[in-house]
This record gives C-alpha cells, structure tokens and sequence, in this order.
C-alpha cells in the first residue's frame, strides 16, 4: 500500500514565473540524486546535493549524513543499480523550503525490479538560488526479499549508532 499524498502546500508570494522556475530547478536536484544514486555513485558528489547539515533518513528511523553513505553500503553498493523516478510532487512551505514526494522504482544487478517507494524530501532554497536536500526519507513501499535494497536495510538495522545518527 503506498503512503498518504503530501497535504496541499502554502500559498507564497512567488510569481508564476517565480514558482515555475522553482519546480524545475527542484525536480532537476531530484533527477540529479536518482541519476548519481548508481552502483559507482561518488559518495562527496551526493552528499554536495544536501545543505552540510543534511540528513538520509532509512526506514528504521537512523539518520545517516550523506558523506557517510559508503559506510552503510559496508563498500559493496551492486554491481548494477538505476532508479526509475516517476511522480514527484512539490509543495512549498515557504518561498525558500519545499516539501516533495518522489515515487520511483529501482533496478540491480541482483533483482530487475528491487524496490520501489518513495522518497519524501524537505529541500531549501539557498542564497545562491541552488535548491539542495535538507532531509531525504527513504520510503520503501516494496522490494524482492532476496533483492539488494533488502540486504541493505538488514545491513542498516545491524549498524551501530549514536542516537539514530550514523
């Protein structure tokens, strides 16, 4: 079963023209994590997509900071690994912070279909006008048992952590 659709987003002050600009530059950051988040991802160029302060966040609750996203992967990311994104929905808090929900699917070398959910983002406008990740959620709605992403979270539950941070 998927999850709830994001509420309606607040009304801002933005143009049209304002706003539309914002949408794309927001669903490019989108488009840009599923195209690097490969088998060969370089972890400092995701971890650029986030605010320094930025957070993973995996099912379980464990908040992860992208530059240490290679130290759960245990260095064995799979061999083949694409993710399909399909809806994404945006919807603004603030002139300078959206809330976005991505629905995708997710290919590997160990499963054709792996996995698939969503992703549930807070992005923020930056001073310089880029539009980077404040927190990703991974929402996984489903995968093959025996897929890579399913080996994955098994690996994260089993992660040591300091307060839900890794």
């Amino acid at each position: 079963m998927s999850g709830p659709s994001l509420p309606p987003g607040t009304p801002t002050n933005m143009t049209p023209v304002e706003e539309a600009t914002a949408r794309i530059l927001i669903t490019s950051l989108i488009h840009r994590y599923a195209s690097v988040g490969r088998e060969t991802f370089p972890p400092e160029y995701i971890a650029s997509l986030f605010e320094p302060d930025g957070m993973l966040m995996f099912p379980d609750g464990q908040e992860v900071a992208p530059s240490r996203l290679i130290d759960i992967l245990g260095g064995s990311p799979p061999e083949f690994l694409l993710h399909h994104v399909t809806t994404v929905d945006v919807q603004f808090v603030s002139e300078d912070e959206a809330r976005c929900q991505t629905y995708l699917l997710a290919q590997t070398d160990v499963k054709t279909l792996d996995h698939w959910g969503r992703w549930e983002d807070v992005v923020k406008k930056q001073v310089d006008g880029r539009w980077l990740f404040k927190r990703k959620i991974l929402k996984p709605d489903g995968g093959h048992p025996d897929g890579w992403y399913a080996g994955l979270l098994a690996n994260v539950e089993k992660s040591p952590s300091e307060s839900g941070k890794i």
